[in-house]
């Protein structure tokens, strides 16, 4: 950020670089989670999701609050002119060069995974019922309930029984099958749904009548409190998360949405009840973020640059009026005076997720950003801002980081993911709090142990915004290239980023560092290495 030594934070440089680095990883993690990227690995697991929760929840609030650190550090040094011209040629710029280059390049790649033949190879038989059922394979599901396999036994993945995965994937003779042997119409899930539920969740109205037939329950109700027929007015684009995140076999929404009306007739009739305010709220802003400004994808992963762009303005208002504001080192003495960004936070918090449950920020790539992520992301800019006011010589704030790290990981993590579909006013509380929990724990984690200079932590700091905007394309390639090998999901993760990272210092080294791109990224270097 051309500072001088003196001034040089080197603990959130540091932090940036891991930010920009923690995305690289997450990317490559991305392929092992069912459902949830372009290139599906065969060794996808859902317990990776767990991982990636934990990265997603906090890199980018980090990342954006040592932007708003730096950036106060440039008004301050170069004036509100200065700032300006920085953000334009350091940020402005490369987003549009990575428009017009590495994003057409990661969606050929990313098409070229739509077309791309797996890889043949002879699966073994199923180990578990669930399994058998998830390949569809009758005579292997008769095999394993002939030598005693447990007919109400949970997927260890998703906690679903194998009951519950025939009905949703539509397998009628399956159904009959693991009925005829005893299945429990009515056994619950995981998260409470039941067969039924799951059922009419999907429209499977064959599915439902044989289920009601077979005794199940048509009043069971999920952890969400839904029976079976409030499934049925489950909405288009959590319908198709829920699909592709299970793997279920791909069915048009017209379709489904007839089959839920059919299983609707066969249902009792239930009483909806009124929406509470913050529902509707959350329902018809879900509606309003369909609009093509905000769903059609532009920036792809570069979409933290645009929503630097439009904080600029913001903080040019803010420096009118900044120094009118009384804040010395005083300010971070207390955890009880930053108390205060949780409920602040919990604002656009609770708008978060109104297509699908989720936990931590949205995403979002188009030309407008949503109003709710960039007042997100905003609060986090300008406390970096404000921190930066401050004048934390002595690294305070932080300073328990290992008490707030091992509060954040071991109690809010956790109790965000189980609580991701209880209302919203609940999730957003709990989701915040592990953000800033971790983004001060990494503060202090930081200051503690990287806050001299550290010649390859400096290099890292350096590459690492060209990392972060080269690595997608390269990602996705290497991602298919081992999709279908039979090897061990680490291995092919260490695959992945091994040769990604190393290829891509490779391309920093030559043709980024001492050129026109590198002073662009980041400033003018002094000698050649």
């Amino acid at each position: 950020m051309n500072v001088t030594p003196e001034t040089r934070r080197h603990d959130l440089d540091a932090l940036r670089a891991l930010a920009m680095l923690l995305g690289i990883l997450l990317h490559a993690l991305m392929t092992f989670v069912p459902g949830l990227w372009p290139v599906q690995d065969s060794s996808a697991n859902a317990m990776v999701g767990v991982v990636v929760v934990l990265i997603h929840g906090f890199r980018m609030p980090l990342f954006f609050l040592v932007s708003g650190f730096f950036t106060a550090l440039l008004w301050r040094r170069y004036g509100l002119k200065g700032v300006i011209r920085h953000r334009l040629l350091r940020i402005l710029l490369p987003c549009v060069l990575g428009v017009l280059t590495i994003v057409p390049l990661y969606r050929f790649v990313v098409q070229a995974t739509v077309t791309a033949p797996a890889v043949s190879i002879v699966s073994p038989p199923a180990r578990t019922l669930v399994e058998a059922v998830q390949r569809g394979s009758i005579e292997q599901a008769r095999k394993l309930l002939a030598a005693g396999a447990e007919r109400n036994s949970p997927d260890s993945k998703f906690g679903g029984t194998p009951l519950s995965s025939a009905a949703m994937r539509g397998e009628v003779e399956m159904v009959q099958l693991l009925l005829e042997k005893g299945a429990n119409a009515s056994q619950p899930n995981a998260d409470k749904s039941t067969p039924l539920n799951c059922a009419a969740f999907l429209g499977q109205d064959v599915i439902v009548a044989i289920l009601i037939k077979n005794g199940a329950d048509v009043h069971a109700r999920t952890q969400r409190g839904d029976n079976p027929t409030d499934a049925t007015y489950a909405d288009g684009a959590t319908i198709q998360q829920i699909v592709g995140i299970l793997g279920l076999p791909a069915r048009s929404q017209e379709d489904i949405e007839a089959g839920q009306k059919r299983c609707r007739a066969l249902l009792p009739a239930t009483v909806r009840q009124t929406e509470p305010l913050l529902t509707r709220v959350r329902n018809r802003y879900g509606a309003f973020l369909k609009a093509p400004y905000f769903a059609t994808p532009v920036f792809e992963h570069l979409w933290f640059l645009w929503f630097l762009v439009w904080l600029l303005p913001f903080f040019a208002l803010w420096t009118r009026f900044a120094d009118r504001i009384k804040i010395s080192s005083r300010w971070t003495v207390s955890p009880l005076r930053y108390l205060w960004v949780i409920p602040v936070t919990m604002v656009p918090q609770t708008l978060m997720g109104t297509q699908m449950p989720s936990f931590g920020p949205d995403t979002a790539t188009g030309i407008v950003p949503p109003p709710h992520l960039l007042a997100y992301y905003g609060v986090f800019f300008f406390f970096g801002a404000l921190y930066y006011e401050a004048g934390d010589t002595v690294g305070v704030l932080g300073k328990r980081w290992w008490l707030t790290l091992s509060l954040a990981l071991g109690v809010f993590l956790p109790l965000g993911i189980m609580t991701m579909s209880l209302p919203a006013t609940m999730t957003a509380s709990i989701q915040a709090s592990y953000t800033w929990l971790m983004v001060f724990g990494c503060m202090g984690l930081a200051r503690r142990f990287m806050s001299t200079e550290n010649p390859t932590m400096r290099y890292l700091s350096d590459s690492s915004y060209w990392l972060y905007i080269a690595h997608l394309p390269l990602i996705v390639a290497l991602q298919l290239l081992v999709r279908d090998l039979p090897l061990p999901l680490l291995v092919k993760l260490l695959i992945i980023l091994g040769v990604s990272v190393i290829a891509l210092l490779a391309s920093y080294q030559l043709f980024v560092r001492y050129t026109v791109l590198g002073v662009l990224l980041n400033g003018k270097k002094a000698t050649k290495a």
